[in-house]
């Protein structure tokens, strides 16, 4: 891989990083209280099952490295957002959240990987894969969401309540972001407009969009497109 496409994949997956990290802040707060409260673990379900793709979507494509280490990096904080839900939920919830994993992250994730490995091969794998992580990324943004809005605490500041199976940590700050952008054009003030979050949205969306265009990936374009 040229030097370009590496620089401006490590800038991506810096970017990406942040998004993973971002609800450390709110498993602070479950830890201290020992409490999940009214937080879902719906996020980081679904986040665990678009990183265990696109990290094995990197692995069977040539030079995915990139792909392929910031997803682990963000499938094993997912690993242990889930343990710490589990460990700290009313019994309900972690039945629910059980399922939902078997389901999703084992059933789902392990049921591509499987059926893609031993019928798939060469480009056509890539190809299937590709078109799952990107149909995936879609859904998050164009289906219905059911979503009721709680200005309380998501990420420590607001919290949301989920219907739709495939909504993910980087999908819900999006989400913030947009019901910003209302509050700011009824309010016609920018004091309701998070900066860093919209910066790093806008970012994140640019720099993986080029990255996209300098390694001719449809799969990561299209994603990143979707979520701008």
């Amino acid at each position: 891989m040229e030097p370009l496409p590496i620089f401006v994949g490590v800038i991506g997956n810096i970017i990406s990083v942040l998004f993973f990290i971002s609800p450390i802040k709110t498993f602070w707060r479950v830890l201290k209280k020992r409490s999940t409260e009214e937080f879902d673990s719906l996020p980081y379900v679904s986040t665990f099952l678009t990183a265990s793709l696109w990290a094995y979507y990197g692995l069977i494509k040539p030079d995915g490295f990139l792909i392929v280490t910031v997803n682990i990096f963000g499938l094993s904080l997912q690993i242990c957002y889930l343990t710490i839900f589990l460990l700290f939920s009313p019994p309900h919830m972690k039945v629910r959240t059980t399922t939902l994993v078997a389901i999703f992250d084992v059933g789902f994730v392990g049921g591509t990987i499987s059926i893609s490995y031993f019928m798939l091969h060469g480009n056509s794998r890539i190809n299937v894969i590709g078109f799952i992580c990107a149909a995936l990324n879609i859904i998050n943004c164009g289906s219905p969401l059911g979503i009721a809005f709680d200005y309380y605490s998501l990420f420590g500041s607001q919290s949301f309540f989920f219907e739709n199976p495939f909504l993910s940590v980087e999908i819900l700050l999006i989400m913030k972001m947009k019901i910003m952008q209302r509050k700011v054009v009824r309010s016609k003030s920018v004091e309701y407009m998070p900066f860093l979050l919209t910066l790093c949205i806008f970012l994140n969306s640019g720099v993986w969009t080029f990255y996209a265009l300098l390694v001719k990936d449809p799969f990561i374009g299209v994603s990143f497109l979707f979520l701008s």
